[in-house]
């Protein structure tokens, strides 16, 4: 594997991957070669909670949250507030990483970045 580690290999879409290949622009239909170009912001979601207006506006430094999931489990994958996946947090030099566990099909991570569908958000299925 050339050095990389498991937390720098690329995302594979299991089957989808390997049909378009992302690395090899003639293996895929021109009409997917610049839909591979898009960046899109990913967002990793460590937990929630819900807090009344007075809790909230009394926040400052140093206050602590407790968030509804456990430390070890899952964290959710999201891209435009829509759940495409679900991974462990790794350490990466000096910054943080997500191991992809689990990916939801191509077709569920396409229709994600739809932004013009209503979001799911986190309480929905995930992928």
């Amino acid at each position: 594997m050339s050095g990389q580690t498991p937390a720098s290999s690329p995302l594979r879409f299991g089957c989808w991957h390997e049909r378009f290949p992302a690395d090899n622009p003639k293996a895929m239909p021109p009409d997917l070669t610049a839909i591979f170009k898009l960046e899109l912001p990913i967002v990793v979601e460590i937990g929630q909670r819900t807090l009344p207006l007075r809790e909230v506006i009394s926040l400052c430094p140093g206050t602590m949250i407790e968030l509804d999931k456990p430390a070890e489990d899952d964290l959710g994958i999201f891209v435009n507030d829509r759940p495409i996946g679900v991974g462990q947090v790794v350490k990466v030099g000096e910054n943080f990483g997500i191991r992809v566990n689990r990916i939801g099909d191509a077709g569920a991570c396409i229709r994600a970045l739809d932004a013009s569908q209503p979001t799911g958000g986190p309480s929905d299925d995930g992928p």
